[in-house]
């Protein structure tokens, strides 16, 4: 599992095989999957094992590259604390 995301009232979970629609909201994806995966901006939560960059984007935000060449922006809400968690 790589991400899941939220659009138009759907939340569809991003695997290597394809995109599934989930059962769950992003919020009650996060309290599942405790730590594993982070919330990055009110539409993406991303697995943090599948993160290999992150790159600053100059105005607070900020856009990480997954392991599938996938880009996705950080808002700059969560920016910081997504930054602890990839440095820890």
């Amino acid at each position: 599992m790589l991400r899941f995301t939220a659009s138009e009232g759907l939340v569809y979970a991003h695997t290597a095989s394809g995109t599934p629609i989930a059962d769950y909201t992003l919020s009650e994806l996060e309290a599942r999957t405790a730590g594993a995966f982070v919330r990055v901006s009110r539409a993406d939560l991303v697995n943090l094992s599948h993160v290999q960059r992150i790159v600053s984007n100059g105005d607070g935000s900020a856009t990480l590259t997954l392991s599938d060449g996938t880009s996705v922006r950080v808002s700059r809400r969560r920016s910081a604390d997504v930054r602890h968690l990839l440095a820890g």
